[in-house]
């Protein structure tokens, strides 16, 4: 079979299963390729974090008015591939990779009409100033496994034309892609203090579309380790649970750990009372913007309170940069999931003004229905302060807490079929 037949077959295949997962509910993962030393469950790759000085995620239906394109090649797209990309050079286009069809790709074509040519089509950057710490980050794929898309990332310190870049070489060249999203990111920090253009310069020879999407330069610190998440805890009162989370290498050098000097150790304390300490014995290399998964080897058994003072930390791998993301603290509940922004993102409960000064509000969605609920008032030991009832149905209600002392408060919402709304209040 030859090129142009492999390519008709892979199309088709391509706009057959975006059809297919047109119908799914699921959106893909976004969260990258593993390395080859870990599975995809317990190693991603994520964007750069830090003090965002660009960040470009491309969601209009056209090119930013302060990002520029250069066609180089000035090759056209086979006609079997227009209805995708529609021109040549750099675009927007639906993202290919995306089942509901609501996010916005740049891609370029390089399978050409009428000749087997070479891409060359730029896309640059507005003039940015470029950190003392700086991290480039980005995804991209190949449109089609079978024919992987070369890219090169370049800086102009000049001008933001072609000219520009080419005094200098590539700061990374990308010769085969992935076909899922690949989370990349790369050091800048050689032209820190200094005004630059950025540029993406696809080459790829005879292949098919190459995607780009969030773009994005941060200064971040050069060795930070951080704790990035820790999963919500479902589960009952008695009932023994984990504590699940991950953590990121935000910084910029790659660094790794073994089981004697630089270790990873994971601790957990409820309530301020006995710390859990679990050692992760494992070698282990992250580059920037790695995480990997842990499963701390001591389980929870919650009582039979409700909320619950859970804090979590990392040490045991020397000076760090940024100690302030080495700390998740945060109430817990039993029973529900208790993720407090997770929660309130269903929108059925509003609490407002907050902070308060005598009185809050309470307004609920009619998806609670017609329902007397309980309303508790904790202070951060724990200890409950009010309760009081009040009818769902009644869709606004003003609450008087003049009787609390000034401080931050936990305010929490029964419902009669057991789940739990918790909010942080603060009384001025």
């Amino acid at each position: 079979m030859n090129s142009f037949s492999y390519k008709i077959v892979g199309l088709l295949i391509t706009v057959f299963f975006v059809q297919i997962a047109l119908g799914q509910n699921e959106r893909p993962s976004r969260s990258g390729h593993p390395s080859d030393l870990e599975s995809l469950k317990n190693l991603r790759r994520f964007p750069c974090g830090g003090n965002v000085i660009l960040d470009q995620r491309f969601n209009a239906d056209s090119i930013p008015g302060d990002w520029l394109t250069y066609d180089l090649d000035t090759l056209s797209p086979r006609s079997e591939i227009l209805f995708l990309t529609g021109k040549k050079g750099w675009q927007s286009v639906i993202d290919f990779k995306d089942p509901d069809s609501t996010n916005r790709v740049l891609a370029s074509a390089s399978w050409y009409a009428d000749t087997i040519g070479q891409s060359d089509d730029y896309l640059v950057s507005p003039k940015v100033m470029v950190p003392n710490n700086a991290c480039l980050s980005w995804y991209a794929y190949s449109q089609d496994k079978f024919f992987p898309e070369s890219y090169e990332i370049r800086i102009s310190t000049t001008t933001p034309d072609p000219a520009g870049f080419l005094q200098n070489p590539p700061v990374l060249t990308v010769e085969a892609e992935g076909d899922e999203f690949t989370y990349r990111s790369i050091n800048l920090s050689d032209y820190g203090g200094q005004e630059v253009y950025i540029a993406f310069r696809h080459t790829s020879l005879d292949k098919f579309i190459l995607a780009l999407d969030d773009i994005r330069l941060a200064e971040v610190e050069v060795f930070d380790i951080a704790l990035r998440k820790i999963e919500p805890i479902i589960t009952k009162n008695l009932l023994p649970t984990e504590i699940v989370g991950s953590i990121i290498n935000a910084g910029l050098d790659t660094v790794s750990f073994d089981s004697t000097n630089n270790m990873l150790i994971v601790h957990y304390q409820i309530d301020e009372e006995e710390v859990n300490t679990d050692t992760l014995y494992r070698t282990l290399t992250l580059v920037p913007n790695d995480t990997v998964a842990f499963v701390h080897d001591s389980l929870w058994y919650p009582g039979i309170k409700t909320l619950y003072k859970l804090k979590v930390w990392i040490s045991g791998f020397g000076t760090d940069d940024n100690v302030v993301n080495d700390t998740i603290g945060r109430w817990q509940g039993v029973g529900v999931q208790t993720n407090i922004e997770k929660q309130l993102s269903e929108d059925l409960i509003s609490v407002y003004p907050n902070p308060f000064d005598q009185r809050i509000n309470l307004e609920f969605s009619s998806q609670l229905g017609a329902n007397q609920v309980e309303l508790d008032v904790f202070d951060l030991s724990g200890r409950r302060i009010l309760r009081m009832n009040a009818v769902s149905t009644l869709r606004r209600q003003e609450i008087d807490l003049g009787s609390l002392e000034g401080g931050v408060y936990i305010l929490k919402v029964t419902h009669p079929d057991g789940r739990i709304y918790s909010h942080k209040i603060l009384r001025r």
